[in-house]
């Protein structure tokens, strides 16, 4: 059966320096095609969810370009912070919902996986539902219910600003991931060379004109 996600929040955090990729990754990763990679997150996860934010250390890097305009841009309300100051900006963009966050750099979204992480979120009354595999857990692919802000938000302010430190202090329920689906599932483009290998380039941070790092 499939769930629906209409009632639901979506959220791409795009705040990743990419230093080991030479470049922002909300920004410099395209496809084939020439289409961004957060643009294609984005526009996937509009199709079934109510609404779909883009978090961002800076949200005016996305002003420029008219691909990101149709979506929020939200600026990280805890800049510095981390993964764990950007879903909390999320939650409270998106309050009183399930809200599903996704790591701009991941080019695969699992359905399947969502919608059961769904299921298990609501089925057991947590505040945060998340794949599990090979003992890791995978925070950017997950969602989190709104009594997961809170519970960030005083991480934050005792210094914990790893999502797994607080996860211990929130109920939170999980979903095993068998390895060989894990693999393509929770990849991320960390490297010119990952990128390349899951049919992606790497746009030269300084323009077009410098061509690409592909």
């Amino acid at each position: 059966m499939t769930i629906g996600f209409e009632r639901c929040g979506a959220a791409v955090l795009c705040g990743g320096r990419g230093r080991r990729l030479g470049a922002d990754k909300a920004l410099c990763l395209v496809d084939g095609a020439g289409r961004r990679l957060l643009s294609r997150l984005a526009e996937e996860l509009a199709g079934r969810f109510g609404e779909v934010v883009l978090v961002a250390d800076d949200p005016g890097k996305l002003a420029p370009f008219a691909e990101f305009r149709p979506f929020a841009r939200v600026a990280d309300l805890r800049p510095g912070t981390g993964p764990a100051g950007a879903i909390l900006t999320a939650l409270t963009h998106l309050p009183g919902r399930p809200v599903f966050v996704l790591a701009c750099d991941m080019p695969v979204i699992g359905w399947e996986t969502a919608e059961r992480l769904k299921e298990l979120l609501e089925a057991a009354g947590a505040q945060a539902a998340l794949p599990r595999h090979d003992g890791r857990l995978e925070p950017l692919h997950a969602f989190y219910g709104p009594g997961a802000a809170p519970v960030l938000a005083r991480g934050l302010d005792e210094g914990r600003r790893a999502v797994r430190e607080s996860l211990d202090r929130m109920k939170a329920v999980f979903l095993d991931c068998p390895a060989p689906e894990a693999a393509g599932l929770f990849s991320n483009l960390n490297t010119v060379e990952e990128a390349r290998r899951a049919g992606f380039r790497v746009l030269d941070p300084a323009g077009p004109r410098r061509g690409s790092r592909f």
